[in-house]
């Protein structure tokens, strides 16, 4: 995300209607958003999303949120070369 990014906010959706959800260790409804997450600059961020299905294991997926490092470079490319 950018630089000026203090936060990110997840709005999950389950298929299962039975099933709860959270993020970042916090119940949130399917649907709604979840609380600011916080991110801090230049690091990446883990959040966890874990579903719970009313029968069967929770299911855990993770949201890598990395802020950028420097409010001076907005984008990055790079070209892959050989030698010949």
């Amino acid at each position: 995300v950018r630089y000026d990014a203090a936060f990110v906010i997840i709005t999950p959706i389950v298929t299962d209607p039975n099933a709860t959800v959270t993020v970042n260790g916090v119940s949130v409804p399917s649907g709604q958003t979840s609380a600011p997450v916080g991110v801090a600059a230049g690091v990446v961020t883990a959040i966890p999303v874990v579903v719970t299905p009313a029968i069967g294991a929770p299911q855990t997926y993770t949201v890598n949120v990395t802020r950028a490092s420097s409010p001076y470079l907005s984008n990055l490319v790079m070209t892959v070369g050989r030698n010949t």
